[in-house]
């Protein structure tokens, strides 16, 4: 999936493009599971290993969006999690203002589930599934 940034409609700073310094000085929403620490490392990276202001961690995808919501803060998101709430939050996104490869998706399951017939199913769909958007 595409990674773009996500910013309040009405930002007091951002216009309809967002430049390289702008997205460096502005305070970020990250998201960082306990498992992957997110794509926050793979931005970094493409920025030179810049550091991010970030002014909140949250731990799961859905509270991006929402967070981002009514501040000044600013997100990196995948397109897919962002587009459904930019009406709804009054959000705008913007392509990012540097390189970065697009987002991948694992499906990842417990080794006890390998040979469930039921679960490799299901699996399998989801595969399908993805190939179908992709």
């Amino acid at each position: 999936d595409e990674l773009l940034v996500i910013a309040v409609g009405h930002h007091p700073r951002i216009g309809k493009t967002l430049s390289r310094k702008q997205f460096l000085t502005e305070r970020h929403v990250v998201h960082r599971s306990l498992r992957f620490p997110g794509n926050l490392v793979q931005i970094e990276g493409a920025l030179g290993n810049h550091a991010l202001d970030v002014a909140l961690e949250v731990r799961e995808p859905l509270e991006v969006p929402v967070s981002v919501a009514g501040t000044d803060l600013i997100a990196v998101c995948n397109r897919r999690l962002a587009s459904p709430w930019t009406k709804m939050l009054g959000l705008k996104l913007l392509p990012l203002p540097f390189r970065a490869a697009p987002l991948r998706a694992y499906v990842v399951w417990h080794r006890s589930r390998r040979r469930d017939a039921g679960h490799r199913w299901v699996r399998e769909g989801i595969v399908r599934l993805a190939a179908k958007l992709a």
